[in-house]
């Protein structure tokens, strides 16, 4: 007998009869193997069975992957907005305005006096708001 038989293919002569060579086979092999005779139509339906269940395998892996990569991508857009609105509910909270800052400018002197000491003064000399309100832009 064989030392370790994993497969065996038999080919036929011609005229053979497939029924009596498996049985022939069957009863030669049966008391020291345990085995499973295929035809060719048979073995091909097994391969295409097992490559069928690995590629529905493939297939869920795949569609997995995709559903991560959307909770991803959504995820990453939600943080984005959540953390844009915080930053612009901060800059309206200190005066600041939406949009583009004129060139040569920046946002920060845009919106506050132009200096601390002159406004402070102001402010003590004239009542306010008064006929002498600040000049500058408030953010409104």
């Amino acid at each position: 007998m064989l030392a370790s038989p994993n497969g065996l293919f038999i080919t036929l002569d011609e005229g053979a009869d497939p029924g009596a060579v498996r049985a022939s086979i069957r009863q030669i092999l049966a008391p020291a193997y345990v085995f499973k005779v295929f035809d060719p139509d048979e073995l091909s339906d097994q391969v295409g069975s097992q490559a069928d269940r690995m590629l529905a395998v493939l297939y869920g892996l795949l569609g997995l992957s995709i559903v991560i990569a959307i909770l991803g991508i959504v995820n990453t857009l939600v943080l984005s907005v959540s953390e844009r609105v915080r930053e612009i509910g901060l800059m309206r909270a200190v005066g600041l305005r939406a949009g583009p800052s004129s060139p040569g400018r920046s946002s920060a002197s845009r919106s506050s006096p132009p200096s601390t000491a002159p406004s402070w003064a102001r402010a003590r000399a004239c009542s306010w708001p008064g006929p002498c309100a600040p000049s500058w832009p408030t953010g409104a």
